[in-house]
């Protein structure tokens, strides 16, 4: 009998510690709330603020380098504090900059339906917003398939300085990851056919689901905010396997230019947004 008991003892310690755990996280989470806003609610630092840009379209442009500077010196320098197998820079960004208009661009695509009573298939609408360094939009253009004025002729890019291969937990990142709350735990990696017959195989398939609590740092200040995120791992053994949909898109060093910069959270099926770091006015 005092052999099942112990038994019983061992099962219930087992399952309680995962609970204990769970419930401390969240209890964490909840403290954060109070001083970590949402992404699009008001949020600031002493000198800074981020606020989000008014966009025409879904999905964001990713544009590449196209020989315009080579991205293995600044962008490796910025990254040092990486581990090897986790230095990997990005090759483009979202955000460009007009040198002689002084205005920033970001490209979008939606699908819109032209009507009719035979319905059919939405066409592809490209669209290009144009946004002053205050952030106010001050204009777009727009075609179905692919804009036909040479809008980038006098345009840089800005980097995208979050490598592939982010340690989000690293304190000396660009954004570092201060809490994950987790919400749900995600069933879907757990189905042994899944990705079958498809091309490009599974795919990304997260064990929790929840929201990650950020700490920005534009020239020593930190702007602390908070968005979805993801997990992978259900034991939480790897410090850094956590997918965020986020971008930080700034100027190069040389343009002697750190701010604006531009916070990016692009997910796989939803909406593209732009956020903006400037000074306060």
């Amino acid at each position: 009998m005092k052999k099942v008991l112990k038994i019983a003892l061992i099962v219930v310690i087992l399952l309680a510690i995962p609970a204990i755990l769970l419930i401390a996280n969240r209890l964490k989470a909840h403290r954060l709330d109070l001083t970590y806003a949402a992404l699009g609610d008001h949020i600031e630092s002493r000198n800074f603020i981020l606020e989000e840009l008014t966009l025409k379209g879904k999905t964001l442009e990713y544009y590449r380098f196209d020989g315009e500077f080579d991205q293995a010196g600044e962008l490796d320098s910025a990254l040092q504090h990486l581990e090897p197998a986790r230095h990997w820079p990005k090759d483009g960004g979202y955000v460009q900059f007009d040198t002689l208009k002084k205005q920033f661009m970001i490209g979008t695509t939606e699908y819109v339906s032209r009507g009719g009573k035979d319905g059919g298939l939405p066409d592809e609408l490209k669209n290009v917003c144009y946004f002053d360094e205050k952030g106010k939009l001050t204009g777009h253009i727009s075609n179905l398939y692919s804009i036909k004025k040479d809008w980038r002729q006098h345009a840089v890019l800005l980097p995208d300085f979050i490598p592939n291969f982010p340690q989000w937990k690293d304190r000396r990142s660009h954004i570092y990851l201060r809490h994950f709350g987790i919400e749900r735990l995600e069933t879907s990696w757990l189905k042994p056919f899944r990705g079958m017959g498809s091309p490009n195989g599974a795919g990304a398939a997260p064990a929790w689901s929840g929201t990650g609590y950020f700490d920005l740092t534009v020239e020593g200040e930190q702007i602390r905010f908070r968005c979805p995120a993801t997990k992978d791992g259900l034991l939480f053994l790897a410090a850094n396997d956590f997918d965020t949909d986020l971008s930080y898109c700034r100027f190069r060093k040389v343009f002697r230019k750190p701010l604006p910069a531009f916070l990016i959270y692009q997910p796989r099926f939803g909406q593209g947004r732009v956020f903006i770091i400037r000074r306060k006015l």
